[in-house]
């Protein structure tokens, strides 16, 4: 059986394990990360990760496994709260200071937590068809970020469940914990899009599961909407994001979507507890601060872009729900601890000579010290893939630099983002290659050879960009765990 730790301080760490071991596509975003597993050694179906805010971390589980698969629960020093639901199939769940385990069921709901310094298990059956989410509060992460009293009531939760011993509790069949589950589990996008939608099936269906657990069925919300309707909301949700530049009035959703505009209003509060108008706003203002983290682009063209006219008014809400303007958040995000992450490939020029190559690599790795960035290029069939980080301003500044170098072209992003922890531990530049003849024996070694990322993929491998993924993966993985 294959088993995979699970530490929840860096969720996306075994996921990344995963992909790596079955040859799965992983993909990751801002804030959340997505494997598509189609193998016949261990199955076929996908896994995604989201991370809402500091101390919540979501995971969805849409399998048909050919084998068992266990995930382990690391101790951490605390006990996470895990509140897990099956929507499809079944589960083993099981306390490490306990004999046997037990079978969670379609349609049951189980919140755990653990005694400190014991590990508990989850496993997936093979030939079953499996639909899964897991919810994970960390109590010591939780932080308010322009939430209002949600991660309060949250933080205290999980302080009313840990009495300090292991707590397990499966509750009965619920539909209104199914019903948000399906969402949750079956929404795809890891997209801003995405990841709103499943932020509010994450509340409801956390709201949902603890509603089980304290049997308050009087909070229930009634509301008369078909499958189909609710499809046509999360569909409308996509269409949103990608024109948030647009008036996007209630009419012109309402006409968008087919939908009655009272039933439309009635369904968003259902799905996101805010009116329409609400969740505009909202998916605005995450645009933004997905902008001013990511690009260099001015306040003013950030504006432009979420379809916010006034400049004036941008900073109020933005200041009203992050607590800072937008241009303090963005000098105080680059001046934090997190790391920016680019990477790319490229195609070398024709007939592009080794001491070319060299020259790039030397200078690379002096220029790298220099402005404090560090990073790995690969050299592989006439084809470059470099992973840069540092902090954002030097990279993106470097990167333009690279894009105008004539030495190579079709110059492909593969990834860019905040790393909540750095790959490499010291400015400079790590070098692989498959050919023997560079002389770069000053260069550091990642120890990790040509031989060993190939791992006897086919040499058209490198035109398909899932090949350069799958790299990237491999690099930062043996980087962090080095």
């Amino acid at each position: 059986m294959n088993t995979f730790k699970i530490d929840e301080d860096r969720p996306s760490e075994h996921i990344r394990k995963i992909a790596l071991t079955f040859n799965g596509e992983f993909e990751e975003g801002l804030g959340a990360s997505s494997l598509k597993l189609d193998n016949s050694e261990i199955g076929h179906g996908y896994i995604n990760l989201y991370e809402p805010f500091p101390g919540m971390n979501v995971r969805t589980y849409n399998l048909k496994l050919s084998k068992e698969l266990s995930f382990n629960l690391k101790d951490h020093g605390y006990s996470p709260l895990y509140l897990i639901y099956c929507l499809e199939g079944s589960y083993y769940h099981h306390y490490s200071s306990t004999e046997g385990a037990t079978k969670i069921a379609q349609g049951r709901n189980l919140i755990s937590i653990s005694a400190a310094n014991e590990e508990h298990e989850l496993t997936l059956p093979a030939n079953e068809d499996i639909k899964i989410s897991v919810i994970a509060l960390l109590r010591n992460k939780l932080k308010d970020e322009g939430r209002g009293n949600l991660v309060n009531v949250i933080r205290d939760i999980v302080l009313k469940m840990d009495q300090g011993e292991s707590y397990q509790f499966i509750g009965g069949l619920r539909n209104n914990i199914e019903r948000h589950a399906k969402i949750l589990v079956e929404n795809r996008r890891t997209d801003l899009a995405g990841k709103l939608i499943t932020e509010a099936a994450a509340y409801t269906t956390l709201a949902a599961q603890l509603d089980d657990h304290d049997k308050d069925l009087s909070k229930s919300t009634n509301i008369e909407l078909t499958d189909k309707e609710l499809d046509r909301v999360i569909a409308l949700c996509n269409y949103i994001s990608n024109n948030l530049d647009k008036s996007n009035t209630i009419k012109e959703l309402a006409y968008t979507s087919g939908l009655y505009p009272k039933k439309l209003q009635d369904a968003f509060q259902y799905l996101f507890n805010e009116s329409v108008a609400a969740f505009i706003k909202n998916m605005r203002l995450e645009k933004s601060k997905e902008l001013l983290e990511n690009t260099n682009l001015s306040v003013g063209l950030i504006c432009d872009k979420i379809g916010i006219n006034s400049k004036s008014y941008f900073s109020k809400i933005f200041t009203e729900k992050y607590g800072n303007l937008p241009t303090e958040y963005r000098l105080s995000f680059n001046q934090g601890e997190n790391s920016f992450e680019l990477s790319y490939r490229s195609k070398a020029r024709l007939y592009l000579p080794d001491t070319e190559v060299e020259k790039i690599v030397t200078l690379s790795e002096q220029s790298n010290k220099d402005v404090g960035i560090t990073g790995c290029l690969i050299y592989y069939e006439e084809e470059f893939f470099q992973i840069i980080e540092g902090k954002k301003s030097d990279v993106l500044n470097l990167f333009e630099k690279i894009k105008e170098d004539e030495r190579h072209k079709k110059v492909t992003i593969l990834w860019k983002g905040y790393r909540k922890k750095k790959i490499f531990k010291e400015p400079g530049l790590f070098f692989v290659s498959d050919r023997k003849n560079f002389n770069y024996n000053h260069i550091k070694d990642l120890g990790i050879t040509m031989q060993s990322l190939l791992r006897g993929d086919k040499k058209t491998a490198i035109k398909d960009l899932r090949f350069w993924q799958r790299i990237r993966n491999l690099i930062i993985d043996k980087a962090l765990v080095g």
